[in-house]
């Protein structure tokens, strides 16, 4: 095995595919990478058995084969080099590695031991936005749980309705959900659960790659879903189960209703937060039709109280709500509009969050009961 490519290229496809290989598990060869060498390029891989990565490099290929090298010292060591070409040769299951003046051996175990990763041979398929897919899993994956005590709602929900892509998440206290355009050859609707640590290497990918590619295919079956890209093919496995009937406890009536600015608000809630019940984190959101205001207050016999009123186009009764900050600052940063509308029915009842004139993503968050 023998190839050369700028170290600029090798350390972009590292980058890419070597977190996966370090949250590997008991197996040693899990801890690699696999560099397979074949006459139309170079390929790297790296798998936990739940979630694979291939990265095509680009370089000049003198000689096929195939090895597997640690992934953490092949990183860290490319990473020290110059930004100058790169030789490498496989002899005696070793790895030698040359830039300029720069010289080294490392020892790897070999390919036949690493673990296939399957591909899909029979699946949904859709072509989606890149950039769009990028800003929905930052604007869901957010929410979800990172406990595992309910399976099911420790990933997303994906699901491929017709010509649209849905993403949802829920951690029981919000819940998120982004709708994006997708293009198929078919009109087969699939509805599966992605698991949530897949999807943040996912979304690190797809911000690594997004300059290189204006789309993404996502193919799914029924236990495994796929997204390529032109230089990277990822894999995961799904979670086995039925993702709850959230359709079914999202508001569509609402008493009342705000348009205000996202940053302000945002300001006030941080603001808030400095004054609010170490554990409980509550502060007070009041809606104001009288004076056409959103007032964000606090409370706190330790350190003090604080209030803020930020004039706003209110609509309907004017209604106080108690909300844990930090869920209600983190849906208000999800949104990308500069204005944004809250829809409230009473201190009880989940809260929506949209961006002003879009109906593509929603935020609802549940108040804290007094």
């Amino acid at each position: 095995m023998r190839f050369s490519c700028t170290q600029e290229n090798l350390i972009h496809a590292l980058n890419l595919v070597s977190r996966v290989a370090a949250r590997a598990g008991n197996l040693p060869i899990l801890s690699n990478i696999h560099i397979r060498v074949e006459a139309d390029g170079v390929f790297l891989k790296t798998t936990n058995l739940e979630v694979g990565v291939t990265c095509r490099l680009r370089g000049k290929v003198d000689e096929v084969g195939e090895f597997t090298v640690p992934a953490k010292l092949f990183s860290d060591y490319i990473s020290s080099l110059p930004k100058d070409k790169i030789d490498v040769v496989l002899k005696d299951q070793t790895l030698t590695v040359a830039c300029g003046k720069h010289q080294t051996k490392i020892k790897g175990m070999p390919a036949a031991d690493f673990p296939l990763i399957p591909g899909i041979e029979e699946g949904v398929e859709r072509t989606v936005s890149l950039p769009a897919l990028l800003e929905g899993l930052e604007q869901v994956l957010f929410a979800i749980s990172a406990t595992e005590t309910r399976p099911e709602i420790s990933g997303a929900l994906l699901a491929l309705e017709g010509n649209h892509l849905v993403l949802a998440g829920t951690d029981s206290y919000r819940l998120t959900e982004k709708t994006l355009l997708a293009e198929g050859k078919d009109n087969k609707d699939l509805r599966v659960i992605v698991p949530l640590r897949a999807l943040q290497e996912l979304s690190r990918i797809c911000a690594l790659v997004k300059e290189e590619s204006g789309s993404a295919k996502v193919v799914v079956s029924a236990n495994q879903l796929a997204l390529t890209l032109p230089s990277v093919e990822f894999v995961s496995r799904l979670i086995e189960g039925q993702y709850p009937d959230y359709k079914a406890i999202v508001p569509t009536r609402f008493g009342a209703q705000a348009t205000v600015s996202r940053s302000e608000f945002a300001s006030a809630i941080r603001a808030a937060g400095l004054f609010s019940k170490a554990g409980i984190y509550d502060i007070a959101v009041m809606l104001d039709p009288d004076k056409s205001e959103v007032s964000v207050a606090a409370l706190n016999s330790q350190t003090g109280e604080y209030d803020s009123a930020i004039t706003s186009e209110v609509q309907g009764i004017g209604v106080k709500i108690a909300f844990n900050w930090k869920y209600l600052l983190e849906g208000v940063q999800a949104l990308k509009g500069e204005k944004i509308t809250l829809k409230a029915t009473d201190s009880s009842s989940p809260t929506m969050l949209t961006e002003e004139g879009s109906s593509d993503y929603f935020y609802i968050v549940m108040p804290i009961k007094e």
